[in-house]
């Protein structure tokens, strides 16, 4: 896949798909369709606003503080004895 590119496969209420940035991104979505939606980034070469899937923009908006508890929730405390 080149950078930019997008996959995906979808049934009426839910939208597998791959999209390569970086690395590749793989995800299951049942709120957001298979478009692209501008971010706030922008291209050094081009000057263009970068494209992403609206998905890949809204999860950080939802689910940061969900992945801030789990990963607090995911450290042990060892003491010495």
């Amino acid at each position: 896949m080149k950078k930019g590119e997008i996959e995906s496969l979808h049934t009426d209420t839910l939208l597998a798909f791959k999209w390569c940035d970086k690395r590749e991104v793989t995800a299951l979505a049942s709120m957001h369709g298979p478009h692209m939606q501008d971010s706030d980034k922008v291209d050094r070469v081009t000057g263009e606003k970068k494209k992403r899937p609206a998905c890949v923009l809204d999860y950080p908006k939802k689910m940061g503080l969900v992945d801030r508890v789990d990963m607090r929730l995911s450290f042990s405390v060892s003491g010495k004895f």
